[in-house]
């Protein structure tokens, strides 16, 4: 798994939408002309960890996207931005602005990973009002804090049940996103140049939700971090929108996850802590309420022994109001 046949059949080059909307099969798939698109990469935030898999593109690189295609096994990226979702989510940038994915062949043409090819997901914002440098960095911190947390998820599980497992655990990592900038693009209409853009080295035949509504199919290893990650922060963050791969070896690859986050306290907010007023409380308790349910919605019962990992919800309330 994890090359370009391994994707399903799929439009070449559909037109960029506002709005997510199902992709249609199709037999129709061809490469791009020779630099067709070409991006550089300027922003390489997420290392080397064993919490996180990288592409191996460094600031600089030039790639050549030799093939676009848009399978629906990619929509599943999309149902983050559906109204029904949207309305639960932070009305911010990472929540609430729909990005297209393409499934792209990419040919690195510097370094150590001159003339291989990389199967890889390509974002970008819909809406050309968001393809800004400073967006893409957005979504890439929230990889890098994904990868965080998944580091020391793999060194906790490794250092406390690898040797009662008797051999090496499975292992969660996410995808490294680096991002990009168009140089050259013979589809200027949909791809112009200067257009930043994120690129994730990616094989998987599929993506899949691990946690999202909670009405997802239960797999220990992804919810399992799910609650470490919020455990890890004090109830102050939640690794969202857990989604990606399970590998043929029994590792889980994550690919564009989410990370919710309440912006730091405010002196009035400092204060009304201080000296809580009836309307302050008010004021608060709405989004601490939507940030405990989505993790009570989202969270399934893991094992046992990984219980302690669940945060109270007195923690998780403290947590959006004083990140």
């Amino acid at each position: 798994m994890g090359v370009a046949v391994s994707w399903c059949s799929s439009v070449v080059l559909e037109g960029l939408q506002e709005r997510p909307r199902v992709l249609a099969a199709s037999s129709l798939s061809a490469p791009l002309e020779d630099s067709a698109l070409v991006l550089r990469v300027f922003c390489t935030p997420v290392e080397e960890s064993p919490g996180a898999r990288p592409s191996g593109f460094k600031i600089g690189n030039e790639l050549r996207v030799t093939r676009l295609d848009t399978p629906p096994c990619l929509d599943v990226l999309a149902w983050r931005y559906r109204e029904n979702m949207r309305a639960q989510w932070p009305q911010s940038y990472r929540f609430q602005n729909f990005k297209r994915a393409w499934h792209a062949l990419v040919l690195s043409t510097g370094g150590a990973e001159g003339g291989k090819r990389h199967s890889c997901v390509l974002q970008l914002a819909a809406n050309s009002d968001y393809r800004r440098r400073e967006n893409v960095e957005l979504d890439l911190e929230d990889s890098k804090t994904a990868a965080s947390y998944a580091h020391r998820f793999n060194l906790f599980l490794q250092q406390h049940y690898g040797v009662e497992a008797g051999e090496a655990l499975p292992l969660l990592n996410v995808a490294a996103p680096v991002g990009c900038e168009v140089i050259s693009s013979n589809y200027p209409a949909m791809i112009p140049v200067g257009t930043p853009c994120i690129l994730t080295a990616y094989s998987g035949a599929e993506i899949r939700k691990f946690v999202f509504t909670g009405d997802e199919a239960f797999m220990e290893l992804p919810q399992a971090y799910f609650h470490y990650a919020a455990f890890a922060s004090s109830g102050k963050q939640l690794v969202c929108d857990i989604q990606g791969s399970h590998e043929d070896d029994g590792h889980i690859l994550l690919v564009d996850p989410c990370v919710w986050q309440v912006d730091p306290p405010g002196v009035s907010d400092l204060v009304g802590a201080m000296m809580p007023a009836d309307g302050d409380r008010q004021d608060t308790e709405p989004a601490a309420q939507t940030f405990t349910a989505y993790f009570d919605a989202a969270a399934s019962k893991v094992h046992t022994a990984l219980q302690g990992f669940r945060p109270t919800a007195q923690e998780l309330k403290a947590g959006c109001r004083h990140v």
